[in-house]
């Protein structure tokens, strides 16, 4: 039985309140010391929502293969339409339970960034994207102390941007 007063609780009751048919969800279990991103499905009947069916796939393979380059000065990164960090190669940094909370600034692509130019331009980049799935776009930014050439497509089933960052 699941419990608005349960923090762990927070996704169900958050995904019945959105007006979205779906959501993904990254989530760290502590216990299992596993990352899975959960698929949340509203379950309605007509207009009535009725509940939330879902399922989690690990992401620690995808996380090692796609994420954890081997590449120099490349760097691989998911993030939500809203910017929020949900793959990255350092973990500190992935806003986890978006579906139930807002990310901390440090969970976000612009977060990362060294100023508001820097990130008008990301959000810019972010939402041709969006309008232009699967053409990618680009911008240069400080991200890491570094100046780099940060890539970016929308994947629209996902409601993700894949960005990859190069530091040339």
């Amino acid at each position: 039985v699941l419990s608005r007063d349960n923090e762990r609780d927070s996704w169900f009751f958050s995904s019945l309140a959105q007006k979205e048919d779906y959501n993904i969800n990254v989530d760290y279990d502590r216990g299992l010391q596993v990352t899975r991103v959960w698929f949340n499905v509203l379950v309605r009947d007509g207009d009535r929502i009725l509940g939330v069916a879902g399922a989690g796939l690990d992401l620690s393979g995808f996380l090692k293969d796609f994420i954890a380059t081997s590449e120099p000065g490349v760097t691989s990164i998911i993030i939500s339409q809203a910017g929020a960090i949900q793959a990255h190669s350092d973990e500190r940094l992935i806003a986890f339970n978006t579906a139930a909370n807002a990310a901390r600034g440090a969970q976000t692509l612009a977060g990362q960034l060294a100023d508001g130019d820097q990130r008008g331009a990301l959000a810019y980049a972010m939402e041709q994207a969006y309008t232009q799935p699967g053409k990618v776009f680009t911008l240069y930014a400080m991200l890491g102390g570094k100046s780099q050439l940060l890539a970016l497509s929308y994947i629209p089933e996902l409601k993700w941007h894949v960005v990859t960052a190069l530091d040339l």
